[in-house]
């Protein structure tokens, strides 16, 4: 007879299958080892075409992207906190031209991440929503879009387990519990999302800089409306899920277990 042993178990980052199957009729167990990571479901954006002025100012040689913590640069710790835990279809990074002297950002990113794809602008746009749109040309499948700051390191554990479901949303945000003002907040009615807040505590669910979208034809959609009604000086990522259709859909946040930020030259 044909004997196959199958074991299925979960370590953090994926959902193996194992299967052993005997080679004779003995009973000898072969050699034999599968391992099934699952389908590709996310698209990931990592927008890091900001002048980093504050740290210029302070005596930072390096891009912003580009400086060192524990030897890391800081786009490898946003990026990690993602591929890390995620199966992903496409990892996209949005830079600047002037960051690249003698190729060090590309080759920097390439490195570290061999598969991503890599985009480079000419200046800094005003807001992280015209980055992350520079992303639009390059996601040609249906699937959800995660627009990641490059400058945090996090890990949720809810968004793990949930990873499977999020085509299911309209769009998701990683959030963590504060009451300081200077970040941006849910706006929550009924437990239900009703939209975001910049630099306000309107509740405890601060949002972690990981922006969801069920795809990137929405995310096209809601941005285009965002940047036409737009007051602010800068267009932030976090505004889009005030606009319709997304302000009234269906939008989760997932609690991040630790988020650690690293955007300024204090933290």
């Amino acid at each position: 007879k044909k004997i196959s042993i199958v074991y299925i178990f979960n370590i953090r980052k994926n959902t193996y299958i194992m299967q052993f199957t005997n080679s004779n009729i003995s009973g000898r167990i072969s050699n034999n080892f599968k391992e099934k990571r699952g389908d590709n479901i996310m698209n990931i954006v990592i927008p890091m075409a900001g002048a980093g002025s504050r740290f210029y100012n302070l005596g930072y040689k390096e891009p912003k992207p580009l400086i060192k913590i524990k030897g890391y640069p800081f786009f490898y710790y946003a990026a990690k906190s993602l591929t890390n835990y995620y199966n992903y279809n496409k990892l996209i990074f949005i830079g600047l031209k002037k960051h690249n002297e003698n190729n060090i950002l590309i080759d920097t990113i390439k490195y570290y991440f061999k598969d991503a794809l890599i985009k480079l602008l000419d200046e800094t746009p005003p807001g992280a929503v015209l980055t992350s749109r520079e992303a639009i040309e390059l996601i040609d499948n249906n699937e959800p879009v995660i627009f990641n700051d490059c400058d945090h390191c996090f890990y949720s554990e809810e968004f793990r387990l949930n990873q499977h479901y999020l085509y299911k949303l309209d769009g998701f945000l990683l959030t963590f519990k504060s009451d300081k003002p200077c970040y941006s907040y849910c706006i929550k009615k009924e437990g239900k999302i009703t939209g975001t807040i910049e630099k306000k505590a309107v509740g405890n669910d601060a949002i972690a800089g990981v922006y969801g979208f069920k795809n990137i034809s929405l995310f096209d959609e809601i941005s285009k409306k965002y940047l036409d009604r737009c007051y602010y000086s800068e267009f932030y990522t976090s505004g889009l899920y005030n606009i319709e259709p997304l302000s009234c859909g269906n939008i989760k946040n997932f609690e991040c277990d630790f988020n650690i930020s690293f955007g300024t030259v204090d933290e």
